[in-house]
């Protein structure tokens, strides 16, 4: 059977028994093994072009430096730090804080991120000695299974078990309710009906609703290096990205001169007709029927 969601829990629980207590320098040397490999040159083109084809969102140079760096700057991030037994000591209080596990996690991924958001999420949870179920959006099965091979192939390499990382190879949405039931903790990545969906398995979660930041723009900034930089946050990977800028709040003091920074970096000021046309595609074929 494919996708049997308790059975890729069992083996998922039984490889984090193996490294439930595994000393920190066995973990480090596992995540930098499949942090390694996630970013090697030949498999961030691999994956990024997959990503491109099989979702049409995009662009597939974009989406191969997202991969590089995501894991890049994942990896810098947690390098020396502490994530196995003792991690922190308040002597003055008398407390002796330790790092524990939780289990098997299930991350649920985006259609917009698909390979990018397995591998440092994945990276993650090995930091922390978990075990991790991916449900992939229907639309990157085979960007995102694809990703989660190679992490394994790399845990294979060292030793560690490679269920660790498992993938669902048919995703739906009977699935990925099934799996959350099933798992230990939920990490999730969507919009505000996926949120819904996930509190509604009843297990803890992380999680979060549609992304798109504000930038805010006060008398401080540098308005010509803010524009170039809010181009290129929101002209990268077709601003698929949810970290990509989705509105300006700019003082008014200096408006009309952002204003004219970010036309001079390609931007169009839209009139109040055009403005209602983007919010709503329809609008105007509804006005004239």
């Amino acid at each position: 059977m494919v996708d049997d969601i308790k059975e890729m829990y069992r083996r998922a629980r039984k490889a984090f028994e193996v490294v439930e207590f595994w000393p920190q320098e066995k973990v480090d040397e596992m995540v930098a093994a499949v942090g390694w490999v996630l970013q090697r040159d030949d498999v961030a083109t691999e994956l990024g072009t997959m990503a491109a084809e099989e979702t049409q969102m995009g662009v597939a140079e974009h989406k191969i430096a997202k991969q590089k760096s995501k894991v890049r700057g994942d990896l810098w991030d947690m390098k020396g730090v502490k994530t196995c037994g003792l991690v922190r000591e308040d002597k003055k209080k008398g407390l002796k804080i330790y790092a524990k596990p939780i289990g098997v996690v299930a991350n649920v991924t985006p259609v917009t991120n698909p390979t990018a958001t397995p591998s440092f999420l994945g990276l993650n949870l090995l930091k922390t000695r978990n075990a991790m179920i991916v449900s992939p959006h229907p639309r990157t099965k085979r960007s995102t299974n694809r990703a989660v091979e190679w992490g394994r192939r790399a845990l294979k390499s060292i030793g560690a078990p490679e269920d660790l990382w498992q993938c669902i190879k048919e995703p739906s949405n009977e699935k990925t309710q099934e799996l959350m039931r099933n798992v230990d903790f939920i990490i999730a990545t969507g919009g505000a009906a996926l949120v819904k969906v996930v509190y509604a398995a009843g297990k803890p979660a992380h999680t979060v609703g549609a992304g798109n930041v504000i930038s805010i723009i006060d008398e401080s900034a540098d308005i010509k290096a803010a524009a170039n930089k809010i181009m290129r946050s929101k002209t990268f990977d077709n601003a698929t990205s949810c970290s990509s800028e989705n509105a300006v709040a700019i003082h008014e003091n200096i408006y009309d001169e952002m204003i004219q920074a970010l036309v001079d970096e390609g931007g169009y000021m839209c009139n109040t007709e055009e403005r209602e046309i983007a919010k709503d595609p329809l609008a105007g074929w509804r006005k004239a029927q």
